[in-house]
């Protein structure tokens, strides 16, 4: 059963007396179970009793039920001046029966007031109630399920986090489970006796605290006197500030001195069973160690670095302090320290102080007058040592390099150190020069610098003034060594997809009538430009971020049936930089019309010359480029023909095999773009006809001298396209005789091994 249970059956009992017109509501009594007897009221008797509430004395006294799952129960009884006059009474009382009434041991309650909860120790504490009163506000918890060890039950429950610290504050009630408080509440506890309407008052036996001051800070003298505000004034009861005069007074405690002191030991007094915890242990005395201020100075650049010979820090001083800068002379100890840079601002005065290896674990500035040596401020800081510190290097179009590039910048990155606070690459003259892209760092090599070297970096603060930015707290050197030389970056060869002019261009022709060829794209030129084709590497196109390009030109010279020619081979490396003046590679070797030239360009990505060389194609070129030497439609040209195995057809005297012949033959055919003749072609000249002897069917000789005309089909077998070209054919001739009278023609057929082609391409 809960308290919200015992709420909603009171609420249902009010309820049902409320909607009634024939009673009216009285007062509410609540008593704990297995209680003792407690008083119905003044001149009432109880008419009857439901519930498990019985009557007693004459139904003066109702006794509340004795079982424990009545706690949180409600009933409604008629009450009267006597028994006579309950049938006509209208007055009606509220029973609430609670649990069992709570018993605390006064020793054992404790509240902790910044931890804003009580707890004690005790007996009926399950369902308890602790009702506490704060500033201008209340609340109640309850203890659903304490902890029993022993026998005996703890419980803690949850105050509001204002409830005084005072000793001597009533703040705390206690009450049975399902308890409730308000007007016309009567509660009663497990003896029948009344007690306070909203529980029963609890004083905790130690009152603990954690904290003393409002804000843990300094005694700022700079105005002759300083107020501290207490976390809980009613707890401190009196003070003692050593060399300072102090004394509390309207809930602070006031600082007077002019003692030049850096830190002062405060002793509180606290209010009796009051206690400070810190660190687990609990005083009634505490006492706090505070630096004096006679004027405010913060440290606005973070920790100082400790064992470092570059160690800066900026401090801030309030500028109702001393006019200017020049007023001030600031130390360590008895050393004193230089200022580098100040700054005036609306914020207060800003001053940059060269620290030097400076190696303690803790660093005290005194600002002192530079007229009377008096102390106008103390600031003490622990010191830190600077984190490892990691930096890389890349390229736009290289995300890491391993070297300082002395022909474009590069991107630094390195590891973040702290909030507020950044690495700044710092210049090395001679070595390299630091600069900024936008928010990236850049650096780029001194074009004369050699070797290797580290990179150093400034720790900066963002948190100073703009002025000050530029103040080095701290100089770290990167471990690693970087080479420093040129970032060779692989450029375009061809025509790039930005528009730009290639590097490498091949040409064929005569002044004014040069043309460029397209990488890719096959072309026939003339054969008379065969001894003006070049390669031309643009250097004048390099900039000098590109660095220098390792280019692998190879140019090789095919013959018209794909034999290549040694003599116009060609395999070379070039290493090109930037210059005035292109350079030219000319091509040799194309002897024949028809020749082909094919040039490949690439880069060679070997030795890790190039940055990103990795990502270059190694398996193929970036540019090729193709040209035939030679150009024409059709192709007339002689060859002599040694028929055999022809066969004459003609009349029966001039019929018959031909088993050896010899021609001259004139062959017009067309021709492929690469120079190959056609396999068939018209076919016209002079053939000596039956050497071997040749008969008819008739035994006529059919040797004879005749002029054949027709179409021959021909296959090269060897020196295609030269003069000793062999080839293989077939022939379909129609054949006049010249050697003898009668010039009928006849057809001839048959196969034939030529030698030789002599002609022109037209």
């Amino acid at each position: 059963m809960t308290r919200r249970r015992a709420a909603i059956l009171a609420f249902v009992a009010v309820l049902a007396l409320w909607c009634s017109p024939r009673v009216a509501l009285g007062q509410t009594l609540e008593a704990p179970v297995g209680g003792a007897s407690i008083p119905v009221g003044p001149g009432l008797v109880a008419c009857a009793a439901t519930g498990g509430w019985v009557l007693e004395a004459g139904g003066t006294q109702i006794r509340p039920p004795s079982a424990e799952s009545a706690a949180g129960t409600s009933v409604v009884v008629r009450a009267a001046p006597t028994f006579a006059q309950c049938l006509q009474s209208k007055q009606q009382l509220l029973l609430i029966a609670t649990g069992r009434y709570p018993v605390v041991e006064p020793g054992s309650v404790t509240l902790y007031v910044d931890e804003a909860r009580v707890e004690a120790h005790g007996r009926n504490l399950k369902g308890a109630q602790l009702r506490w009163l704060g500033a201008g506000r209340s609340g109640t918890d309850a203890c659903p399920e304490p902890k029993t060890e022993g026998g005996a039950q703890s419980c803690a429950w949850v105050v509001g986090r204002d409830v005084s610290a005072d000793p001597t504050a009533d703040t705390l009630r206690l009450l049975p489970a399902f308890a409730q408080v308000g007007e016309g509440q009567r509660l009663f506890d497990a003896q029948g006796q009344a007690v306070p309407p909203d529980g029963v008052p609890v004083a905790p036996a130690r009152i603990i605290i954690g904290r003393l001051l409002a804000s843990d800070s300094a005694i700022d003298l700079s105005v002759g006197r300083a107020e501290l505000s207490f976390a809980h004034p009613e707890a401190v009861s009196g003070a003692d500030c050593g060399v300072l005069d102090c004394s509390v007074q309207n809930k602070k405690l006031l600082v007077t001195s002019t003692a030049p002191v850096n830190t002062a030991e405060l002793r509180l007094r606290l209010a009796p069973r009051v206690f400070l915890q810190r660190k687990g242990a609990l005083d009634t005395t505490p006492s706090l160690k505070l630096p004096v201020l006679h004027c405010a100075m913060a440290l606005v650049s973070g920790e100082p670095v400790k064992k470092n010979d570059a160690a800066k820090v900026v401090v801030r001083l309030e500028k109702r302090c001393l006019a200017s800068r020049e007023l001030y002379r600031f130390t360590v100890g008895d050393a004193p320290l230089r200022v580098v840079a100040d700054a005036d601002t609306d914020e207060g005065l800003f001053v940059a102080l060269e620290l030097g290896a400076y190696g303690q674990d803790q660093l005290e500035i005194t600002a002192r007058r530079s007229d009377t040596d008096a102390v106008v401020a103390v600031l003490s800081t622990p010191t830190r040592s600077l984190a490892p510190l990691r930096a890389s290097l890349g390229l736009a179009d290289s995300p890491r390099i391993d070297f300082i590039p002395t022909n474009r910048p590069a991107f630094v990155n390195v590891s973040r150190f702290g909030t507020d606070e950044h690495w700044q690459l710092v210049s090395l003259p001679n070595v390299y020069t630091a600069g900024q892209e936008g928010a990236r760092m850049t650096i780029v090599g001194d074009a004369d610098a050699e070797g290797y070297a580290q990179l150093q970096f400034a720790l900066r603060s963002d948190a100073v003034p703009s002025v000050l930015g530029e103040v080095d707290l701290a100089i770290a050197t990167d471990p690693i060594q970087r080479k420093i030389h040129e970032a060779n970056v692989p450029v375009p060869l061809g025509p790039s997809m930005s528009g730009g002019p290639p590097l490498v261009e091949f040409k064929c022709g005569p002044s004014g009538k040069s043309v460029t060829l397209r990488p890719g794209d096959p072309i026939n030129l003339p054969f008379s430009y065969r001894d003006s084709c070049r390669v031309t590497v643009h250097r004048q196109r390099l900039r000098r971020e590109n660095g220098r390009q390792r280019i692998t030109l190879s140019i090789d010279v095919f013959s018209a049936d794909g034999a290549p020619r040694s003599e116009g081979r060609l395999k070379d490396t070039l290493e090109i930089g930037p210059g005035r003046e292109p350079r030219q590679i000319w091509v040799q070797g194309v002897t024949t019309p028809f020749d082909r030239v094919v040039v490949r360009v690439s880069h060679d990505a070997g030795d890790d010359h190039y940055v990103a060389g990795s990502e270059l194609n190694a398996g193929g070129p970036a540019v090729q480029w193709s040209v035939i030497l030679g150009n024409g439609n059709v192709r007339l040209y002689a060859t002599s023909a040694i028929p055999a195995g022809l066969y004459r057809f003609g009349d029966k005297d001039h019929s018959g095999l031909l088993s050896l012949n010899f021609a001259v033959i004139s062959r017009l055919t067309w021709l492929t773009n690469d120079g190959k003749e056609g396999l068939i072609g018209l076919e016209g000249g002079v053939m000596v006809i039956g050497l071997a002897n040749s008969v008819s069917t008739t035994g006529k000789s059919l040797t004879e001298v005749g002029v054949p005309i027709g179409l021959g089909l021909s296959i090269p077998i060897a020196n295609r396209l030269q003069a000793a070209e062999a080839s293989i054919n077939l022939h379909g001739w129609l054949e006049f005789p010249i050697s003898r009278d009668d010039h009928s023609p006849a057809f001839i057929f048959g196969p034939s091994i030529s030698i030789g082609n002599v002609g022109a391409n037209l």
